[in-house]
């Protein structure tokens, strides 16, 4: 399982980015910046500032499924066709990681969860994405009802 998880950490993530830029011409290196940013911010947000106030250690070998979360997440808000098999890749992390663990195991994971969707969210107050700028303010709810002003 060990074997499994490092592989998820890095390589595989560093494998999806690459595929979001081949794939995705402008769109995808868009995606994938974002999606590495948010990785990163997430992991220093959780084991620099959450897991010394919560006490919680990270072994070597794991790794940290709220990172994958938000390298989904990140990269799905500027390219949403990549958004179904990043969440898929992210599920397999968190399947291997939660495997055999005990509850509270469980709820640290799913804090770092909300940590991740919420740094990928919180991105787009430094960097707008394509999905912010489409779903933001005084965008139509759904196509062919025009929204007026102070209605």
């Amino acid at each position: 399982m060990t074997l499994v998880r490092r592989v998820l950490n890095g390589p595989a993530w560093g494998m999806a980015a690459g595929g979001l830029v081949a794939a995705g011409g402008k769109e995808g290196r868009k995606a994938a910046i974002r999606a590495a940013s948010c990785y990163g911010v997430c992991a220093l947000a959780v084991n620099v500032v959450l897991r010394p106030l919560l006490g919680r250690r990270l072994p070597v070998e794991r790794g940290l499924a709220g990172c994958d979360v938000s390298f989904a997440a990140g990269a799905a808000q500027e390219m949403p066709a990549a958004a179904v098999p990043l969440a898929a890749l992210a599920l397999v992390g968190h399947v291997v990681e939660l495997r055999g663990r005990d509850r509270r195991h469980c709820l640290s994971v799913l804090a770092a969860d909300v940590v991740g969707v919420a740094v990928a969210q919180g991105s787009n107050l430094i960097w707008p994405s394509k999905m912010a700028a489409i779903s933001g303010p005084g965008s139509t709810p759904r196509p062919g009802v025009v929204r007026h002003p102070g209605v």
